[in-house]
């Protein structure tokens, strides 16, 4: 088998079993909170640092870690955190500052939030 047929394939099972999940998710989260601790601190820059670089553990709702809305957890919910925590910038969007459900529609899924 070619290995590119095999690579796309391991891909649309694995997109397409994430898509499936989070269409699922209507529970409540808080944006921001990748640690699942209930607040926006500077220890949920630390979780996705790890998570991004470190080989740490996933956020248990990645739709949390989600701190810019993106639809992804990258190296910008890293500086968007860091940014709002520590130099007064903008506070993550909905929902946020208070437990809610996600507006926007992604393929980011949801393990476990401390909002439920």
């Amino acid at each position: 088998m070619d290995i590119r047929i095999l690579v796309l394939s391991i891909a649309v099972v694995i997109t397409g079993a994430s898509f499936l999940f989070a269409e699922g998710w209507d529970d409540e989260v808080l944006r921001g909170d990748a640690n699942n601790d209930g607040s926006v601190t500077t220890a949920d820059y630390v979780d996705i640092h790890a998570y991004l670089y470190l080989g740490g553990d996933a956020p248990s709702c990645m739709d949390q870690a989600d701190s810019d809305d993106s639809g992804e957890v990258d190296n910008r919910d890293i500086i968007y955190i860091l940014q709002y925590t520590l130099n007064n910038g903008p506070p993550p969007p909905a929902p946020f500052p208070n437990c809610g459900t996600d507006p926007t529609a992604d393929t980011l899924s949801c393990v476990e939030s401390q909002c439920n």
